[in-house]
């Protein structure tokens, strides 16, 4: 199970990452950034890999993991994102937006260290 969420925080990450390179390449096209003109912009391509990636990647964790486990780890997306629009985008995180990614990954601990329930 270790190995499976390991792929699944990868997973989660690519998604993450793939968010904000999709936002920087729409920020970076301005105006046009809804047109065809999206479509021949190679930052357009680096997020729609990364999240191509993490669609195919998340098919193979949810053969590995239960369902139970796989969604309570997407909320990892929180810490993710609060790091990487920082590093990447230059915004600001507010304390507030950090305690609640704290609460958010104290609750995905708590979930996945949780043994699941004997079957019936």
């Amino acid at each position: 199970m270790n190995r499976a969420v390991g792929w699944a925080l990868l997973a989660i990450w690519m998604a993450s990452e793939g968010d904000i390179q999709l936002a920087r390449a729409l920020r970076s096209l301005g105006p046009e950034a809804g047109g065809l003109g999206m479509f021949v912009h190679p930052p357009f391509w680096l997020a729609l890999s990364l999240l191509a990636g993490h669609f195919f990647l998340w098919l193979y964790v949810l053969t590995r993991l239960e369902l139970s486990v796989a969604v309570p780890l997407t909320a990892s997306s929180y810490v993710f994102n609060a790091v990487l629009v920082h590093l990447r985008l230059g915004e600001q995180v507010s304390v507030r937006q950090w305690l609640g990614t704290l609460l958010i990954t104290l609750g995905v601990v708590i979930v996945t260290r949780t043994s699941p329930p004997p079957p019936q």
